[in-house]
């Protein structure tokens, strides 16, 4: 090859990020882009060289479930995300994304966005209302990685309800969907749901199937923290095969895992439920993280009846004494299995 290179990297141990055993190559790139690839590249055609001789050389990895929505605009450098590999950043997991916001529930939704680091978001930020609005403040940020956004699915339900404990009637489930439309048109790739999340959780599975369905008519896909990653984990799976059967959407479960001591071990059965749904037609995956414990904030481990109305009035609540003692029986008893009570699984498992 007589073209003279910008860039080339020789001797590293090549992972190529298809499955396919690693290599050693040399890699010749011209204005960004790979050109050329082998062992026989002429060091002399290079403008600089790079010995990564004992070092792997990877495309950049893709973190697929982060919280950095408000991280983008606060450090756009992304200079930690770099430094580990990290080129592509998928943002409003779990139900949560910074917009579409409404004027009726723009407080609720900036209480609830600690999750994201919105506590830490200039005051003019809260000023924007739509999904295309944020996405103009993150490319005007020009973010040092590459962004994937989802729009979240409690985002849009604190847009229309904030944090009411019931069901959308017709008029509010159309304008969710005509948010959820908005916010794919703009640049989304799809809708995430949080179903252990207030107010995510007070959704039955047809509303969940609604939003999903205007996400596919996108080309979307539909990405979960489920109902349950503990005791009710089978039956929360199924809700995610039925919600991308029913919505003719790819469905992607976020950390995947098997929470409380008692339940180790049923990966052997999720996992076989994962490649008969993929056989039986359904694009399924999931993601894992690489560590052995899992961090939320407190709210996921209290009653989410409890939690309606919002933070604002959740607060003035937790003044009363009647009302704190009542949330600790209801913990420390588990009357209720509608929800994830953290507390109680990790109480077993303790004893």
């Amino acid at each position: 090859m007589t073209t003279k290179l910008d860039l080339l990297i020789s001797n590293g141990r090549i992972l190529d990020g298809t499955g396919n055993p690693e290599y050693e190559a040399d890699i010749g790139i011209i204005s960004g882009s790979i050109a050329v690839m082998g062992h026989d590249i002429n060091k002399t055609h290079a403008d600089r060289i790079i010995d990564a001789e004992g070092m792997v050389v990877s495309p950049g990895f893709i973190d697929t479930h982060s919280h950095d929505d408000a991280y983008l605009l606060i450090n756009p450098h992304c200079d930690d995300k770099v430094r580990q590999g990290v080129t592509t950043n998928v943002i409003g997991n779990c139900g949560f994304s910074l917009a579409p916001l409404s004027d009726e529930h723009r407080d609720d939704m900036r209480k609830a966005s600690a999750i994201m680091g919105g506590s830490h978001l200039p005051d003019g930020f809260w000023d924007l209302s739509s999904f295309e609005e944020f996405l103009t403040m993150v490319e005007e940020t020009r973010p040092g990685i590459n962004v994937v956004p989802l729009v979240g699915h409690g985002t849009v339900r604190i847009a229309v309800l904030g944090f009411e404990n019931r069901a959308p009637n017709e008029s509010e489930l159309s304008e969710m969907k005509r948010l959820t439309a908005e916010a794919m048109q703009a640049g989304a790739f799809g809708i995430s749901s949080g179903l252990i999340y207030v107010p995510a959780n007070y959704a039955d599975t047809e509303e969940i199937i609604e939003l999903a369905k205007v996400a596919s008519r996108h080309k979307g896909i539909y990405t979960t923290h489920m109902r349950s990653e503990g005791d009710r984990e089978m039956e929360a799976i199924h809700e995610t095969f039925r919600i991308a059967s029913e919505a003719g959407i790819a469905a992607h479960i976020s950390h995947h895992k098997i929470a409380g001591k008692s339940n180790w071990g049923k990966s052997i059965d999720t996992l076989k439920l994962f490649a008969q749904a993929r056989a039986d037609g359904l694009l399924i995956t999931c993601d894992q993280y690489p560590y052995q414990a899992g961090s939320t904030f407190l709210a996921a481990a209290l009653p989410p009846h409890i939690q309606a109305q919002g933070p604002g009035v959740f607060a003035e609540k937790l003044k009363e004494p009647e009302i704190r003692r009542a949330i600790v029986d209801e913990i420390e008893n588990g009357r209720d299995d509608r929800w994830e009570n953290l507390w109680s699984l990790q109480k077993r498992d303790s004893t």
